[in-house]
Parts: C-alpha cells; structure tokens; sequence
C-alpha cells in the first residue's frame, strides 16, 4: 500500500510538474469589452485564429493571425502602473501619463521579436524596435493627469515616451506615439 501510494504522489508530482507550464502559457480571457490583442510571435494566447466572419477590425486591415492574446481594461491595469512625464513635439505643458509598460504587456502576452507593429483603430499603424520599447521605458497609456482615457481623446489606449523624463527623446517625432491602439504584432 505505502508503494502504491507513494508512486501515486509521485505520478501526481510530475503531472503537476508538466501541467503547470501548459497553464503558465495561456492568458485568462478578458471579462470585457477587448482593447488591445497582442498578434504574432505569442505564447500566451486567450483566444483562437482570426476569423473573418467575426474580425471585422482585421478583415479590414488585412491582419490575420493564427493566435492571440486579448486584453481589456483590467487586465492592463492589473499590470503594473507606470507614471512617466512628457511634452509633444508642438509644444503645450508637459503632463502625466499612467499605464503599464509595453514591454509588460507583451511579456504577459508571451509576445517575442524585434519590432512591433502598433495599429491604432483608425488604421494608421507604425513599427517601433521593441529594443526602444524596452530601453525608453513606453508605457500604453490609460490615464492622462490621473483621468481614463475615452475614445475620442486619444484613448483607451495610447502609446506614450517619457520624453520629458528622458533628454534622449527630446527631437524626435511624435510617429511612433499611436493612440486608440488596437493591435500589437510582434515579430
């Protein structure tokens, strides 16, 4: 009886041991209205292919996936939050932007690769060197001066540099800050 029963916490041992990587690689499924999906070298995947019938969004911008990882407001938020200060390239008062950074959300979502393709809503995308994700600290920002972004002013979503925070990033363009994002493809 000791033998069967230990070889029995053994077995559940190592089926424990293999069960929980499968579990570590998925995402739990978004409880509301999707903001952002994470497309292209992905992981942690919450739901399925593209599917013409239902990815009207894709389907129109021609951006079929096999998998992907799907976030809503909570789960962006549930990541940590970052503050960082910048000005734009126009002018006007430096304010504060809070969210977490990019490089968490593609963590979370297992994303990998080189550049990401950040899309907004609208259609206009721009492909930004995940090595300057990383190095200049972008966050995907949620609140302006403490506020929630809506859609219509520059929200949900909104790519932001810490260019006030960073001398680095002072002369640069403003291409790369895409607001209402939509889609992330990584590769």
């Amino acid at each position: 009886m000791r033998r069967f029963v230990a070889f029995s916490l053994a077995a559940l041992a190592l089926l424990a041991a293999f069960a929980l990587p499968a579990a570590a690689r998925q995402l739990a499924a978004p409880k509301s209205t999707v903001l952002v999906t994470v497309i292209g070298n992905v992981t942690k995947a919450n739901r399925g292919a593209y599917d013409e019938a239902r990815d009207v969004y894709f389907k129109h911008l021609n951006i079929p996936f096999t998998r992907a990882a799907a976030f809503d407001h909570a789960m962006l938020s549930a990541l940590k939050q970052h503050t960082v200060r910048t000005d734009f390239s126009v002018g006007g008062k430096v304010r504060s932007f809070s969210g977490p950074l990019l490089a968490d959300v593609l963590a979370a979502a297992g994303a990998s690769g080189t550049t990401a393709t950040i899309t907004a809503l609208d259609g206009y995308a721009a492909e930004l060197p995940v090595a300057d994700i990383v190095k200049f600290g972008v966050i995907l920002a949620l609140a302006e001066d403490g506020k929630p972004f809506g859609i219509g002013d520059y929200g949900p979503t909104w790519v932001i540099f810490p260019r006030a925070d960073d001398p680095a990033l002072r002369g640069r363009n403003d291409d790369g800050w895409v607001w209402v994002v939509a889609s992330i493809a990584v590769k």
